[in-house]
């Protein structure tokens, strides 16, 4: 009971008796999943924190078919399947997936270049984009904007949460970033960006803010804002 949560219903994986892989309790994820795959109940799938064999095979096996799952947590996680999520979004372009939040879980180039495909073939829009403390690098971020969410403007401009935290954009990414920013303007819904501790050149960034009529919050915090910076916020 406790590994569901009510409004919307959301199954967390992680509170399942058995789920870490020392544990002496023999749980079996195959027949969850196998029911998961055509699931018209859960709206939410969770894990986090948690270490479990064989797993994200499991999940990306669900992705493939599912259509009601509206918000994937994949937080804090040790693995090195991220690539197959990926894989099984950009597989199925009727997934309903609304928010996604990999926070915590490190990514791969290969792994990030294959959630860029998911973005790119969803036919629908998405609410939540969150990547705080996923290592990863300008490169890594460059391949989101350029590969994932400046082809798909449809899915960009939907977002309203976008959190790329801890990771490094530094200047090449924050040009990308103003790039996507700038084109999206007054179509974009976004009401949270989330750059904390990235190395932004804040300067450069906010160029584009004039244009987010919806954005309420900005967390730029442990980067260097410059005299450009405070210029642009006036």
């Amino acid at each position: 009971k406790d590994s569901i949560q009510r409004n919307p219903y959301v199954f967390d994986l992680s509170l399942c008796p058995g789920i870490e892989i020392d544990s002496n309790v023999n749980f079996d994820l195959r027949p969850v999943f196998a029911a998961l795959r055509y699931n018209t109940y859960f709206l939410g799938l969770t894990f986090y924190d948690v270490e479990a064999k064989g797993a994200m095979e499991l999940v990306a096996d669900t992705l493939k078919t599912n259509t009601t799952l509206t918000r994937l947590v994949l937080s804090n996680l040790q693995t090195t399947h991220l690539t197959l999520i990926g894989n099984a979004l950009a597989t199925n372009k009727h997934n309903a997936i609304q928010e996604l939040d990999l926070s915590g879980t490190s990514l791969s180039e290969k792994a990030v270049r294959s959630l860029s495909m998911g973005l790119i073939v969803k036919e629908y829009g998405m609410r939540s984009l969150k990547l705080s403390n996923c290592n990863l690098n300008n490169t890594s971020v460059g391949i989101i904007i350029r590969e994932g969410l400046l082809p798909s403007p449809e899915v960009a401009q939907t977002i309203e949460v976008l959190d790329l935290s801890y990771n490094k954009i530094d200047e090449e990414g924050s040009n990308l970033l103003q790039v996507l920013l700038s084109k999206l303007g007054r179509r974009s819904h976004l009401r949270e960006l989330h750059i904390k501790s990235t190395s932004a050149v804040c300067s450069i960034v906010f160029l584009a803010l004039e244009g987010l009529v919806t954005l309420e919050y900005l967390d730029c915090s442990d980067n260097s804002v410059d005299i450009d910076a405070c210029s642009i916020l006036g």
